[in-house]
């Protein structure tokens, strides 16, 4: 072989070997979701312990009391990124009963938030002064917080 066959074999070996030279991406290389800059946080928090639930007296909806009674009307909802960033605040609604079915049953109080700063893969909520939990950035808008 001369050295322009050598050459020309060592080129085809390294493309080869390194891939195209096409500067385009390989199309299984995986790229980071983006995330959505605004969101609109809301859930619901349950209280299951039927020793800390009680109707109204109109029976329309119910209160709790006991070791849930920091969970109420009005009762601060926070929400920050998974880094601790503050994103969001707001009241809880009022309390009604829910019929669990294939979920737990309990008193029931849905908040909702808009146009908050998001941009984080995972969110902390965090309910009175209970201990925050983590819910995906994908779950954002559906949180579920079970308080017993």
């Amino acid at each position: 072989m001369d050295g322009r066959s050598v050459a020309m074999m060592a080129v085809l070996l390294l493309t080869a070997a390194c891939g195209t030279s096409s500067g385009q991406e390989h199309p299984a290389a995986s790229r980071s979701p983006k995330l959505p800059s605004v969101i609109n946080p809301a859930g619901t928090v349950l209280v299951t312990s039927r020793k800390d639930i009680r109707y109204t007296p109109d029976l329309k909806s119910c209160v709790t009391r006991g070791a849930a009674a920091d969970i109420h009307l009005g009762t601060r909802v926070e929400i920050r990124t998974n880094r601790g960033h503050w994103t969001a605040a707001g009241p809880l609604g009022p309390g009604y009963f829910r019929d669990g079915g294939a979920e737990p049953a309990g008193c029931a109080f849905d908040f909702a938030m808009t146009h908050a700063p998001g941009g984080s893969p995972s969110y902390r909520v965090r309910v009175a002064k209970r201990p925050a939990q983590f819910v995906e950035g994908v779950d954002i808008t559906r949180v579920m917080l079970q308080v017993s």
